[in-house]
């Protein structure tokens, strides 16, 4: 129950930064939806309580946009 409610602090947390790349298009949904999955099961298995440091969530999901951006441009490049 403890694991499920920090779930959900994860799940919120990430999408606060995750939201503006995705309104402006700068991610797909799908992309969206991998960096969320990614950041939370890597956030629970690693946090200690139920302590969310949001410095540390930003610079996880902007990690996880660059190389999203860095791949979706490698892949117009390569047609």
């Amino acid at each position: 129950q403890q694991k499920a409610a920090l779930e959900i602090k994860v799940v919120q947390e990430v999408k606060k930064y995750l939201d503006p790349y995705y309104r402006n298009k700068s991610i797909s949904k799908d992309e969206y939806k991998q960096i969320v999955a990614k950041c939370v099961k890597k956030v629970v298995s690693a946090e200690c309580g139920d302590v969310i440091e949001s410095e540390k969530m930003q610079t996880l999901v902007l990690g996880y946009i660059k190389v999203y951006k860095h791949r979706h441009m490698k892949s117009q490049m390569s047609f």
